[in-house]
């Protein structure tokens, strides 16, 4: 599954992101998109370093497929990237 997001919610998310305020399921559905449309590579670098890490961590496939092993860890759960 490749994530599907409008614009706004793109920017919504890049902004939670940004600000450490972004479920993993979340965070995993925005760089399925940046990486399918191939935004991770053209913005900051930090999104396409993070792009690649998840690729390798094999949670993302390189065409921006989320990956089974991602969905059975973190679908439907309410963690955080930076949970308190």
């Amino acid at each position: 599954m490749i994530a599907k997001l409008t614009h706004d919610e793109v920017v919504n998310r890049i902004m939670k992101f940004e600000g450490g305020n972004l479920t993993i399921q979340s965070y995993l559905e925005l760089f399925s998109y940046l990486i399918a449309t191939g935004q991770a590579w053209t913005l900051q670098g930090m999104y396409g370093r993070t792009a690649k890490s998840l690729i390798d961590a094999g949670l993302l496939e390189r065409n921006g497929e989320i990956t089974q092993k991602a969905q059975d860890e973190y679908w439907e759960q309410d963690i955080y990237l930076y949970d308190e």
